[in-house]
């Protein structure tokens, strides 16, 4: 009766060897393999210490700046479409209405799509395994958001001193501020919490709001000024692109200011944030 060769074994199937070894999907990473970008803890001090940080009072000028300038516009948009003439088949009342249309719609927009490309491009860090870092790959900074919101508003403000002459044509200063604004409200509490903490973000979401209610006063009063110094004579409101020329170039430059301040920001905060 033959038997086995001394030299060879018959094969015997471990426990733990899997059965299906060929259909077996690739081994799970162990936790420990996960690469993890650990990230500083957000700042968890009191209101004397928020007061402290310069980067705080920056990000406040920008606050400023920004809100500013686009309650300015949503304060005055009527009278900043009365002021230019409309078209021979076009209606004033009619005009004003669209506009209100557009910024509010954009403003609701761009709230609705920010958000969550913010959340896919950049989310914020969280707190793992005694650990702060960022549940998943970033690919740019929240920062960015900031600048951009910047950019958009000192691009809009230019391109109405330079190419609006009609009520028809004002549409893109009511686009421009409504994404702008809605932007800038959506981005800034994520920001909040991950620089000085998810505890405090009603407090410090409170006090930098103050300097949002400075900057529409500021802002307010100034095209009120200018418009009131163009108002003929024989006239009961402003007409005319006087009425609100100076007034823009100075937002302009403003914005462009904010986008300087923004870029402060980002140098300092876009590991963290």
């Amino acid at each position: 009766m033959p038997t086995p060769s001394a030299g060879r074994r018959p094969r015997q199937t471990q426990e733990a060897e899997p059965l299906l070894a060929d259909d077996a999907g690739p081994k799970p990473k162990d936790p420990a393999s996960v690469h993890v970008i650990p990230v500083q803890e957000p700042q968890h001090g009191s209101t004397l210490d928020l007061f402290k940080d310069p980067y705080f009072w920056v990000l406040a000028l920008w606050m400023l700046l920004i809100v500013g300038a686009a309650e300015m516009v949503v304060s005055n948009l009527g009278s900043i479409v009365l002021s230019l003439p409309a078209g021979a088949s076009s209606n004033t009342t009619a005009n004003v209405s669209r506009q209100v249309r557009l910024l509010s719609f954009f403003n609701t927009a761009s709230r609705l799509l920010v958000g969550p490309l913010a959340d896919v491009l950049a989310p914020v860090a969280s707190y793992f395994d005694g650990v702060w870092s960022f549940s998943r790959r970033r690919h740019v900074s929240r920062v960015v958001f900031v600048v951009a919101a910047a950019l958009v508003l000192a691009a809009t403000f230019a391109w109405l001193e330079l190419a609006v002459r009609t009520q028809e044509a004002i549409w893109p200063l009511s686009v421009g501020t409504g994404i702008a604004y809605g932007c800038t409200f959506t981005v800034l509490p994520g920001i909040l919490s991950s620089i000085w903490g998810l505890p405090n973000l009603g407090r410090n979401f409170g006090i930098i709001s103050y300097t949002a209610f400075f900057g529409t006063t500021v802002f307010s009063y100034l095209y009120a000024f200018v418009a009131a110094r163009h108002v003929a004579p024989d006239e009961t409101a402003c007409i005319g692109v006087e009425c609100w020329r100076s007034t823009f170039w100075i937002s302009t430059s403003t914005s462009l200011l904010a986008c300087c301040a923004a870029l402060v920001l980002w140098r300092r905060w876009r590991h963290r944030v």
